[in-house]
Parts: structure tokens; sequence; C-alpha cells
């Protein structure tokens, strides 16, 4: 049975078949960088039940992120879906892929809010939803961000902002020189991470490499 298939870096084009549903000994899964179009098949996805690693980055999909296939991917460790044509809203669902420790959404076309459910995986190592356009309050929590430090990206989403109770200033979310391989997550050092909550703190970084800052919510001012 097939366990592994990479077609990574092949320019691949068309779309993603039904019929790859049938693998459901699937453990990695890898489409990244080609040119695959169309809508994720939900119900092939959800047959993958085995799978740990879904790669997807850098295509060109026009699709929504499929909702039914996160709480039937009960092994997942690591999705990366980073500049591949995503659009419409981060489904809730992904918070039921309790396995889940490294997300990529970054460069994408998504918009609405942040689902709180996000902040609940009790395994996640590393976030990234930069530069899409999310907007609302973020609704992680104080502890979530603390623990996740510099592994949470969320900068370049012009209209989010974060609860000043969780974010005392500035939250300012750099990333790292490069991203993680998510194949090799378990070999990463759990060092202990801190997040920068002042903006000047962080004075003479490159502009280049600044993925952004959530400013705290400002709410409206209620007038007599």
């Amino acid at each position: 049975s097939l366990s592994k298939l990479d077609l990574s870096n092949n320019l691949i084009t068309g779309t993603i078949p039904e019929t790859l549903g049938s693998a459901q000994e699937m453990k990695l899964l890898d489409l990244s960088f080609n040119q695959l179009w169309g809508e994720l098949p939900e119900q092939a996805m959800a047959n993958l039940k085995e799978l740990r690693v879904l790669q997807l980055s850098h295509n060109k999909l026009n699709s929504e992120i499929p909702r039914a296939m996160w709480g039937k991917m009960g092994k997942l460790v690591s999705v990366a879906m980073a500049e591949a044509g995503l659009t419409g809203k981060i489904p809730a669902e992904i918070g039921m892929a309790k396995t889940l420790r490294y997300l990529d959404l970054r460069g994408n076309k998504l918009e609405g809010g942040v689902p709180i459910a996000l902040g609940e995986l009790p395994r996640m190592y590393e976030m990234d939803l930069s530069s899409n356009k999310l907007a609302g309050e973020l609704p992680f929590s104080a502890a979530f961000m603390e623990r996740m430090g510099r592994n949470l990206r969320l900068g370049r989403n012009e209209a989010l902002c974060g609860n000043p109770n969780s974010v005392s200033a500035v939250a300012r979310l750099s990333p790292p020189t490069s991203h993680h391989d998510p194949q090799q997550l378990h070999h990463h050092s759990h060092h202990r991470h801190h997040v920068v909550m002042d903006q000047s703190a962080e004075e003479g970084d490159d502009d280049d490499d600044d993925d952004g800052s959530i400013a705290p919510c400002v709410k409206s001012a209620s007038w007599p």
C-alpha cells in the first residue's frame, strides 16, 4: 500500500483527483511547488485517516479550506498550505485535529476572523497565518501567546488586532530566518520562546525581515 507520495517541484497542472482518497494508508502527501488549481477534494482528503504530513504550498488552488476532513484525520501532525491560493475563512474545524503541531497558511487570501479553536490545539508548536486578509480581534489567550512566542506569526493582516489582555502593547511576531521543515518536527528542540510585547524592544530590525505587528484592539469611545 502507498504510504508516501512526494510529487513536489514538478510543475504539475490540473486538479487534485478524488481517487487520491483511495490511498487510505498514506502517511505523507507532498504536492507542493506545482501548478495545481481547483477545489481541494474534501471527501478524498477526509479518507486519508493515517495522514501525518500534508504539504500543498505554492500552488494555484483558488479553493476554500475543506471543513469535514479535520475531524477524521486523527494522526495529522503537519499541514503546510502557504501561498496555495486559498480563499474564504479559516474553518474552526481545524481545532478538531488535536495532534496538529505545525500549521502554515501564510500568503493566501484568507479572510474573516481567526477561530478560537486554533488557540486550543494542545500540541501546537508553530503556526503561521501571516500575509492574509484576516480581521477582527485575535481570540488567543495570553497563555497560548506566551507558549507559542515567535513560533506564532500573524503579521501583514491589516485588520487583525489583539485583545489588550493578551497583547499588552504590540505583539511583534517576526518570522525566523527560515521556516521549519514540517517533516522534521520531531527533531526540533523545545527551548523556551518569548513573545516581545513592545515594538520598541526590537528597534533596529531590518524592515525586509519584518512580518508585521498586531496592535491591540481599540474600543470605540461611548459618548453620553
